[in-house]
């Protein structure tokens, strides 16, 4: 499965923008297309301090611009490395988002199209 990891990728312990957010686009497509065909996605938030629901709505938008129109072609995206306390500020952004939200494992979560 593609991985983003958001340190990797900036280097920063914070991120709050959508502006930030919209610079992943290019990546988010690239790692989508290297998925031959599945549209699946893992976001690792390994060493990341904050990361702000307005960031991460602005994120999903991004994902979900790339992904087909269809829900059956709708991306799974998998969180990794977030804790329940940061993901509780996430759940109400995939809801808006009309994704549901699955706990996988230990700070590892999956949300997907409902």
């Amino acid at each position: 499965m593609p991985t983003l990891n958001l340190y990797e990728t900036t280097k920063r312990r914070a991120l709050s923008s959508r502006d930030t957010a919209r610079s992943f686009a290019p990546r988010v497509n690239r790692e989508l297309a290297s998925g031959n065909g599945v549209c699946t996605l893992t976001i690792d938030f390994e060493n990341m301090a904050v990361v702000t629901p307005s960031f991460f709505d602005e994120l999903l938008h991004v994902i979900n611009g790339r992904a087909p129109g269809d829900r059956s072609s709708a991306p799974v995206i998998d969180l990794t490395n977030t804790s329940q306390n940061q993901f509780a500020r996430f759940r109400s952004v995939c809801k808006a988002h009309e994704m549901t939200t699955e706990k996988v494992g230990p700070d590892h979560w999956r949300i997907s199209k409902a």
